[in-house]
């Protein structure tokens, strides 16, 4: 279909543009990010964003890709990831891989650059001491399917991942967690989800933990995972009882870096 195509163009000129500022950073050996580096970072992780607003266009391989791209270049930008000559690298290859799987529908690449990436970044936190294992009972509350696998792939060595995909499944877990007396450590919880709204469910947590005798600090952390960045969503999920409030995507880094604030990993 012509409208299909054009849109499918479109993608791939947005990809191009990034690919192009990766391959600067790369052949000028650019690292650290300061003066003309973060600018063009800021600029690469503008056109990635871009191109994800069509991630209907893309395989489920290439979406996951971005997703993890978009959140690890985030990561770099603020410091949680050292910028490297090999990140760059890397990151280059990826965007080349997202573009040739649009074009031939051949995820081989992809999956090639998916692993490159994993290895990459799997050293853990910033300081490259990977967190302690702690068997820990998670939760992860989300409707979107690549966010859901993102933050399973963070937090999995870390213990045993549940997952909800709504609110009324999520809140369903929770009760059942705690009337088997085996009560989740964490939950990551998304706000805009079908059902039961995210903030509806913090609620319900903290007033079922209060008619059961807990106090704050022996409940579960709760960490809203969110795409809303406004005052009103960030400042009320802490009202509501969240310990920390984190805006998609997240980098592992970051993710683990939290977790280490909340004495869940050391």
């Amino acid at each position: 279909m012509p409208q299909e195509e054009n849109a499918k163009e479109r993608l791939l000129e947005t990809l191009t543009l990034a690919e192009s500022i990766f391959s600067v950073l790369d052949k000028k050996k650019l690292t650290g990010v300061e003066g003309d580096t973060l600018v063009l970072m800021h600029l690469s992780v503008k056109y990635l964003k871009k191109a994800l607003e069509r991630r209907d266009l893309l395989s489920r391989e290439s979406d996951a890709l971005l997703m993890e791209l978009i959140s690890l270049c985030d990561g770099a930008i603020h410091g949680d990831i050292s910028l490297t000559s090999e990140f760059i690298a890397v990151s280059l290859c990826a965007v080349k891989a997202i573009s040739e799987s649009l074009r031939n529908n051949n995820n081989e690449e992809v999956e090639r650059a998916a692993v490159a990436l994993n290895n990459l970044t799997s050293g853990g936190s910033g300081d490259g001491q990977a967190g302690e294992r702690r068997d820990l009972k998670i939760l992860i509350v989300e409707d979107d399917h690549i966010t859901r696998l993102t933050l399973d792939k963070i937090l999995r060595k870390y213990g045993t991942c549940e997952h909800a995909v709504d609110g009324r499944e999520g809140i369903v877990s929770f009760l059942l967690s705690l009337e088997e007396d085996e009560p989740y450590d964490l939950i990551c919880l998304d706000i805009n989800i079908p059902k039961i709204n995210g903030r509806d469910i913090l609620r319900l947590i903290r007033r079922s933990e209060e008619e059961r005798g807990l106090s704050y600090s022996d409940g579960v952390k709760v960490v809203v995972i969110s795409g809303l960045d406004d005052p009103q969503s960030v400042i009320g999920s802490f009202k509501d009882g969240c310990e920390a409030y984190l805006v998609k995507p997240v980098s592992r880094q970051k993710l683990e870096g939290l977790l280490k604030k909340l004495d869940l990993i050391s």
